[in-house]
């Protein structure tokens, strides 16, 4: 189903399983896949409902990214057996969670320092 529904972008960048710069500093963690600057959090559940521990996985993903090597613009989760994307542009979502008061760059060196002092 995926496949079909984005065959139309499968010619832009895609990385499978994607790790981060902050990876390491975590004891691994890697992504499911980034398509054109969209992280891309597969679930594969009966009953769905946006779960907070997927929304916590998707900002831990991008604030590892220290140094936006992967360039995410935005974050979604694909409800495998339901065949929907749910997309967040990474403003939308880090403003949302932050109620505007913080910018993803610093999250990330603030998240950083934070994992390095562990």
């Amino acid at each position: 189903m995926f496949f079909h529904q984005f065959e139309y972008q499968l010619n832009k960048p895609v990385t499978l399983n994607p790790t981060f710069d902050g990876s390491i500093d975590v004891s691994g963690a890697d992504g499911d896949l980034i398509l054109d600057h969209c992280l891309i959090d597969f679930k594969a559940t009966i009953n769905p409902k946006l779960s907070p521990d997927w929304i916590r996985q998707l900002v831990g993903y991008s604030l590892l990214d220290y140094s936006d090597i992967h360039q995410l613009d935005s974050v979604g989760i694909y409800l495998v057996r339901q065949g929907l994307l749910l997309r967040w542009s990474m403003d939308e979502f880090i403003g949302t969670l932050t109620e505007g008061k913080a910018n993803l760059a610093t999250l990330r060196e603030d998240f950083q320092e934070m994992t390095n002092s562990l």
